[in-house]
This record gives structure tokens, sequence and C-alpha cells, in this order.
């Protein structure tokens, strides 16, 4: 069972690749401060508190120039800036964590869907009842209760 290298309040670097639709390689490099260690779902939830470093690369692996950049896909990297994913224990070995382009373009809520579920639960009606907590609890730990052990 993996055991979390970092605490609460502690940081450490992630490395996300995209391929992109063109054939690029897109490489960045952010700061992730971790919030909470959960044991049940051996994850980290995270935010992804500064954009450090990035790198755009053809299909041969060669760096592009400033100018053969895509301003557009640096604008979606930046604006993952301050999100709050849930990520492995694993992860924090250093190696990147290769991603589906749909994560970038926000098809897929994976950087997206821990700040969406209070959004949610509000527009709902439900902020502060049973159902919101359980709701909470089984995504951010991937269980159906905040408690493994209740019924």
């Amino acid at each position: 069972m993996p055991e979390p290298t970092y605490k609460e309040g502690e940081s450490f670097e992630v490395q996300f690749v995209w391929r992109s639709p063109d054939g690029d390689f897109l490489r960045a490099l952010f700061n992730a401060e971790v919030q909470k260690a959960d044991p049940l779902s051996e994850k980290y939830i995270v935010r992804l508190n500064r954009f450090l470093a990035g790198r755009q690369e053809s299909t041969e692996g060669q760096g592009r120039s400033p100018d053969e950049l895509s301003r557009q896909y640096w604008a979606m990297i930046d604006g993952l800036t301050g999100r709050r994913i849930s990520l492995a224990y694993e992860v924090d070995d250093g190696r990147p964590l290769w991603l589906r382009w749909e994560t970038l373009t926000g098809e897929h809520n994976f950087f997206y869907r821990l700040d969406e579920v209070p959004k949610r639960l509000a527009r709902e009606g439900k902020i502060g009842s049973p159902e919101t907590k359980k709701a909470v609890a089984k995504d951010l730990s991937g269980t159906d209760s905040p408690d493994r052990n209740s019924p």
C-alpha cells in the first residue's frame, strides 16, 4: 500500500505532458501544494499553485522556438494555475504524468471536477446537507460514504 511522501501544506513539482492534435508535445511543470493526503484512495488533493516552466516539442522531440509556440495551448495550460486536482501518491516521484488532450481543453473534467462539486451542489440547494457531505466525500476519495465502515 503506497504511503504519501508529503504532508498537508508541503509542496512538490508535478509535470504534465499532452500530445496536441497537430502532434506536438506540450510539457508543463507546476508547483503542487498538498491540501490533503487521502489514505483511502491513496491520492493527494493538491492545488496547482504556480506554473513553473513549459516546453513545446515537435513530433521528433525538437523544442519549438518562441515564435512557433501555440499561444492558445499555453493560455490553456496557464489557466490551470489555482486548480485543485486529485493525484495518486506515485505522482510525487518526479516522472511526467501523460494526460489525454481532453483534460487540457476541458472536455474531460480532470482539472475542474473538484471545483465543480460545490458549485453544482449550491445550484441544487444542497449545501450543508448530509447529501452534500456524502457527495463531496465520494468525489474526493472515490468512495460512496465519508466513512467506509458505515453502512
